[in-house]
């Protein structure tokens, strides 16, 4: 028996994701494990699929769909079913519905799929192969456990579903199942247990089978580690446990090894993990351990008790947060946070005043996200759409497309723009007011400025909407930026799906690349790496500062003197011809700022000036020499900028003489 089994990725501006297949690599080591003699072949790229399918059908090709893949996989299922129609499609993965009535709806839509696997797949693949071996095809009305088909009848079909025992899963690394991927500089992904015992409707792990938590052996998880060590080619890994820490000592053990090995061998360079939602002992020490390579994220989505009850979610207690923010200060660990727009019962007010708490608690980068529906989850049924009034439209995700033997394809997301608490138009003073948290402080480009503002009297939260409701009469080059960043806003929303792509595949056709959509990147790095921008955005700082400064000319001079002499030349431009060292003179010093020393201006402040270098960190270094930024910055470029360089890297390190 021959199966293609497809975990697709686009390839139109590189490859996105550009991860490991490990959904598609744990079914295939599963598959080999129970039966001997099947040939099982693992495809990321849609084109090559193609070409395998025409030179030798298979049996069966199995995709797993995310959210990042959904439109790509069901063209080429598509496609293999004009080419082979004997060949058995089968869909699982995250976008597909556990809910009956979603499910058939789905699969009435997606017609070319036969089967469809909701939830974990590894044994109900192997019940579904079982099934094809014995009979040769697909028995239209009878029950396989673990899947879902349309009957005779036209009647959903599903056989009961049994969860599988981690223990029972082969290792697709070990088996080496993943080899190729790790060799061709995909990131490798890790994952040390299944589960998430939260139940988040706007989530695909709040589906209540997901509940049931299990972790895989920690020697297995050492085994994989030590693996992917020696196999990858890329030095970043990402483990994709939804609570990292929920298993106590485990984890830590785990957490140790993985930095013993950053401190004797530099890998992993970078990391990325999600702790667990409720912060014990056992997190706070995995963070500490992991602080050189990660950061202390307590996100919240809402800070609206309605919103939190509606959505299912159970978030930190506030005071706790704020404990274990000044634990992170006193141990130099940077933290973050984060809000979603759009949830029902959330107002704009609700929601910027959300923001500002997070902000005024200390949170060293607060980020803000759209709420999007995501197929899979119990907020973007029909019946939360809905009760909720949910108002939708679609625009493009990012870097999601390709040509596939002569077509254009691309992804979109649908994201709630209005709902019975929030008009269009507060969406959209959501967005500005977004953009300029992003570069305030999910940048961390003015993180310290708030800080420090609120350390001193000033209302320093309050500075995002004061740049977003600001009339920049005064500051025409802000002012016509902004439009025009208001108007991509709406023109990058559609009113249905099919019309965004439609747009998408028009634009392919004419300049074969798509616009960067990550806007508050590409807007932030419009402003930052523009010295006119720049300055106008440093005049309305000190506006605000004498705003609220109660003509204190001690204060105003302060922050002149800290935005000119310091600010301003920690931030980089990317430029080629970056110094690798600045040097200047201040009076500042700001060695006691994350110590929460500070009762007045004079408590930063030196006698005399004092020199200070601002070095530009190797990350930065390394990206310009690697990227041709000679005549500016593009769009593609900037995006770049943002995803790949840490807070570190935007910002020049300061060095006081001794």
């Amino acid at each position: 028996m021959i199966i293609y089994l497809a975990d697709l990725c686009h390839t139109g501006s590189g490859r996105s994701p550009n991860t490991v297949p490990l959904a598609a690599g744990y079914l295939s080591a599963s598959i080999k494990k129970q039966f001997s003699g099947m040939e099982v072949t693992i495809f990321r790229d849609p084109n090559r699929l193609l070409q395998s399918v025409r030179k030798k059908f298979p049996d069966m090709v199995g995709f797993s769909i995310y959210l990042w893949s959904e439109t790509l996989s069901g063209f080429i299922a598509k496609k293999i079913k004009e080419i082979s129609k004997k060949t058995l499609i089968v869909a699982g993965g995250a976008s597909i519905w556990d809910d009956d009535y979603e499910l058939q709806r789905f699969m009435q839509m997606h017609p070319y799929y036969d089967v469809c696997i909701p939830n974990e797949g590894e044994l109900s693949i192997i019940n579904l192969v079982d099934h094809y071996s014995r009979n040769g095809k697909l028995v239209l009305d009878e029950r396989i456990d673990g899947c879902a088909l349309i009957a005779s009848d036209g009647s959903l079909l599903r056989g009961p579903y049994i969860m599988p025992k981690v223990s029972d899963i082969p290792s697709p690394y070990l088996t080496g199942e993943l080899d190729s991927f790790l060799s061709d500089n995909y990131y490798p992904l890790m994952q040390t247990m299944r589960g998430c015992s939260y139940g988040c409707t706007f989530c695909v792990a709040g589906n209540s089978i997901w509940s049931n938590i299990k972790n895989f052996e920690i020697e297995r998880v050492f085994e994989e580690f030590n693996y992917i060590k020696r196999k990858a080619k890329d030095t970043f890994l990402f483990i994709t446990d939804d609570n990292f820490g929920i298993y106590g000592e485990r984890d830590v053990k785990i957490a140790e090894f993985i930095m013993k090995s950053f401190h004797e061998d530099k890998y992993p360079s970078r990391i990325h993990v999600y702790t667990a939602k409720i912060v014990t002992d056992y997190v706070l020490r995995i963070v500490e351990i992991m602080a050189p390579i990660n950061e202390f994220g307590m996100s919240f989505q809402s800070l609206n008790k309605e919103v939190i009850k509606t959505l299912e979610r159970t978030n930190i207690k506030f005071d706790k947060f704020e404990k274990y923010l000044q634990w992170a200060k006193e141990k130099k660990i940077l933290t973050s946070s984060e809000m979603i727009m759009g949830f029902p019962y959330e107002t704009l007010e609700t929601y910027i005043g959300g923001l500002e708490e997070l902000i005024l608690s200390g949170a060293d980068s607060v980020y803000c996200y759209n709420l999007r529906l995501i197929n899979g989850t119990n907020l973007a049924t029909r019946k939360s759409r809905e009760r909720y009034q949910l108002k939708t439209m679609f625009r493009l995700t990012e870097r999601t497309y390709g040509c596939y033997e002569g077509t254009n394809v691309a992804e979109t997301e649908e994201i709630v723009v209005a709902t019975d608490s929030l008009s269009f138009e507060d969406f959209k003073t959501g967005r500005t007011h977004g953009l300029f948290l992003h570069l305030v402080s999910g940048a961390t480009y003015f993180s310290e400025l708030m800080y420090i503002m609120i350390k001193l009297g000033l209302p320093g939260e309050k500075i995002i909407s004061f740049l977003t409701m600001h009339d920049y009469n005064k500051y025409t080059r802000m002012q016509s930026l902004l439009k025009e960043y208001n108007t991509r806003v709406e023109g990058e929303l559609f009113q249905n799906k099919e019309e965004c792509e439609k747009h998408a595949c028009l634009l392919m056709s004419k300049e074969k690349v798509l616009p960067e959509v990550k806007l508050n990147f590409i807007y932030t790095g419009r402003i930052m790496f523009d010295d006119i921008l720049r300055n106008e955005l440093f005049g309305l700082i000190k506006e605000f500062v004498c705003m609220h400064s109660k003509k204190d000319k001690n204060i105003n001079w302060f922050f002149t003197e800290y935005l000119d002499t310091i600010l301003n030349k920690q931030i980089v431009a990317f430029v080629k011809d970056e110094k690798a060292v600045i040097k200047g003179q201040t009076r500042i010093l700001l060695d006691l700022i994350r110590h929460d020393k500070i009762l007045s201006v004079n408590d930063l402040l030196a006698e005399k000036r004092v020199s200070v270098d601002f070095v530009l960190h190797n990350d930065t270094i390394d990206f310009i020499d690697s990227n041709c930024i000679d005549n500016g910055l593009d769009e593609a470029i900037i995006s770049d900028i943002y995803k790949n360089l840490d807070r570190y890297g935007l910002m020049r390190q300061r060095k006081y003489a001794v």
